[in-house]
């Protein structure tokens, strides 16, 4: 059983092989991408919106 450790590595998951392994690495990668990428685009517009508010 192949381990693959996500994140903190506090989440361990075992896959009976490599690929599955691969597989979700590279899916939780993506996931962990987008929702970095949206969270940081919503920080910058909240960021515009306070700025417009203060000046």
């Amino acid at each position: 059983m192949d381990q693959l450790q996500i994140g903190t590595g506090k989440i361990v998951h075992c896959f009976p092989n490599r690929s599955d392994a691969q597989t979700a690495g590279i899916e939780w990668s993506f996931r962990i991408a987008i929702v970095a990428k949206v969270n940081s685009n919503a920080i910058r517009r909240m960021q515009s919106v306070r700025s417009k508010e203060i000046g």
